[in-house]
């Protein structure tokens, strides 16, 4: 029954931002607002976090390229740290080939070093966006973390892959 000391939201939208916060604040919730992209505001947001709070990050952007693994990064430093995160397997889907031809591809800032660890010339396009959600998972060790075992694959009402729903902490 205890609910949350503060919550911090972030958004592109300052309009969106101030709807959520409305809505939190009328029931009562202490908010803070931060406009801008999230590989930007995590930091702020870090700095108002209470020291040795339970914090919980929900990040769930738009695309793979608004999801830089730096933002991870920034909240593995926290001590109490768990993340919850969407991973857009809609634009993995619907990108993955333009992905991993491109020489800029979002998928370096998503999966640092995914290039070297993968080998996406002998996979099928379902095997290579299994290998780089892994990947990804992966690198929350060199962190410190530990991402859980398995992801939620969330569909659409059609059954259309929507996201990967994983946790860490």
């Amino acid at each position: 029954g205890t609910g949350f000391t503060s919550i911090h939201l972030g958004d592109l939208n300052p309009t969106f931002l101030e709807a959520s916060r409305a809505r939190l604040e009328a029931a009562g919730v202490p908010t803070r607002t931060y406009v801008g992209p999230a590989h930007e505001t995590v930091v702020e947001v870090c700095t108002q976090l209470t020291r040795g709070s339970l914090n919980v990050a929900f990040l769930d952007p738009y695309d793979l390229a608004s999801l830089p693994f730096s933002i991870v990064e920034v909240l593995s430093k926290e001590k109490r740290m768990d993340i919850i995160t969407h991973i857009s397997l809609h634009d993995l889907q619907r990108n993955l080939e333009r992905y991993i031809t491109s020489s800029e591809s979002p998928l370096d800032n998503f999966a640092p070093g995914w290039r070297k660890s993968i080998d996406y010339e002998r996979q099928t396009p379902e095997q290579m966006r299994l290998s780089i959600l892994n990947h990804w998972r992966a690198s929350f060790r060199s962190l410190g973390m530990t991402a859980a075992e398995g992801v939620e694959k969330v569909t659409g009402s059609k059954g259309q892959n929507l996201y990967w729903l994983a946790f860490a902490a």
